[in-house]
């Protein structure tokens, strides 16, 4: 398995998230040429150019804001995994997984899934099925949009 070195990585993500080396440098503490030098380990780690000039800006390529955009998911969970440890509120959704056949009523499955409805913070519900179709109760409508066997919900409930 190759390892990505996440202090470059978080460096990159600062860079793109401020616009400028220089203000990356600010809020990291670190010196310009540190900087510079671990951008451009990262960008030869993963054998890309990560980042391009505009003007006086730095701005991400095309697969630098790709790179940009799971960084940002991996320090949104990092954030998260603080959080729970120091038992601080988070702001994503919880995330309930329902495995049900296709034969279980829909007025089983609401009923199972009801006391996740009543929770004060968001729930993001993924439903495992056996069949492609559309999940449509009368208590909370549309629920779930297929993804091959997958499903996830559009709503937050």
């Amino acid at each position: 398995m190759e390892w990505l070195n996440y202090h470059h990585l978080f460096y990159f993500w600062t860079v793109v998230r401020l616009g400028s080396i220089t203000k990356a440098c600010e809020e990291l503490r670190l010196a310009p040429p540190t900087v510079s030098a671990q951008l451009r380990s990262l960008e030869d780690q993963l054998g890309e150019k990560l980042l391009k000039r505009s003007g006086r800006n730095l701005v991400p390529t095309e697969i630098g804001l790709a790179v940009y955009r799971q960084a940002e998911e991996i320090f949104s969970i990092g954030r998260e995994i603080m959080d729970t440890v120091k038992q601080r509120p988070t702001h994503r959704p919880l995330r309930l997984v329902v495995g049900l056949d296709d034969v279980v009523p829909k007025e089983i499955a609401y009923r199972l899934i009801e006391p996740a409805l009543r929770l004060e913070m968001p729930v993001r519900l993924t439903r495992f099925a056996s069949y492609r179709s559309h999940c449509h109760t009368p208590q909370i409508g549309p629920v779930v949009r297929w993804v091959g066997d997958r499903t996830e919900s559009d709503w937050r409930i």
